[in-house]
């Protein structure tokens, strides 16, 4: 928290909820998307401003931070941290075509998705992040079973894709 540096307004719902522009550049945007327990959320934060680096001229960045109560989530598979209060984590980047700053941004997107599971946060899954079908078991815990009965049951003949590749072995 730097005391100086607090901007504060008042915003429509609206306003607050269009804060991310429309006309963002059409090039990769491989965002990170995370739910991070409120106990560990200054930490992770200070951890991840340390350490993240622009790594091209065009390779952009920010940090969003939304306060979230998880109690409040009720849907089964929508998965936050076990505390009553979290905070929404987004790393939204626009980078250059460049195969080579694309994988350092998921490795970086990978490293900072682990860090937070071991803390006990969760992947929102929109998130550019190469999970593996063990991560998603993980990440829906004792639901996962309820996911793939429910994928069996109604794509029997594996026709729909998991999309994120979640039932592959």
């Amino acid at each position: 928290h730097l005391p100086g540096a607090v901007q504060t307004a008042n915003l429509s719902f609206y306003a607050w909820s269009a804060r991310v522009p429309l006309n963002l550049p059409k090039r990769p945007n491989p965002w990170i998307d995370l739910l991070v327990p409120a106990t560990a959320t200054n930490g992770f934060v200070s951890d991840v401003q340390r350490s993240i680096t622009k790594l091209a001229a065009n390779d952009n960045f920010s940090i969003l931070l939304i306060p979230l109560q998880p109690p409040r989530f009720t849907r089964p598979l929508f998965r936050a941290p076990a505390e009553a209060r979290a905070f929404g984590f987004d790393i939204l980047r626009s980078a250059p075509y460049d195969e080579a700053v694309i994988a350092q941004i998921l490795a970086f997107n990978r490293e900072q998705y682990d860090k937070n599971r071991d803390l006990g946060g969760t992947n929102y899954p929109i998130s550019a992040v190469q999970l593996t079908p063990e991560d998603w078991r993980q990440h829906y815990g004792p639901e996962f079973a309820r996911l793939a009965a429910a994928k069996g049951r109604y794509d029997p003949a594996n026709v729909f894709a998991s999309g994120p590749d979640l039932f592959s072995v």
